[in-house]
């Protein structure tokens, strides 16, 4: 992963010695944040911005229940097709 990323910032015009002395400096820094234990993404259909709302109103439930439980969201587009093409 590390190689694509370093290709990527080259090509987007990061010297080449700054992105080698920034990823020395993240593979040796022990004071890395935990990470969670339990992770889950919540992949939901973005029909308005409401849905972001109630997206957070639900996490916000599911962690006083399991205060160790995070999500992830993640909205995906409905396509346009399956609203004006009939399935017969």
């Amino acid at each position: 992963m590390l190689p694509n990323l370093k290709e990527i910032l080259i090509r987007n015009g990061y010297p080449e010695h700054f992105i080698d002395q920034k990823v020395f400096d993240f593979l040796c820094d022990p004071e890395k944040p935990p990470k969670p234990e339990i992770s889950f993404t919540l992949s939901l259909n973005y029909t308005s911005s409401q849905v972001e709302y109630y997206a957070e109103e639900l996490g916000n439930r599911m962690k006083s229940f399991i205060p160790d439980f995070h999500v992830r969201y993640a909205f995906k587009s409905i396509k346009i097709t399956t609203r004006f093409v009939k399935k017969e």
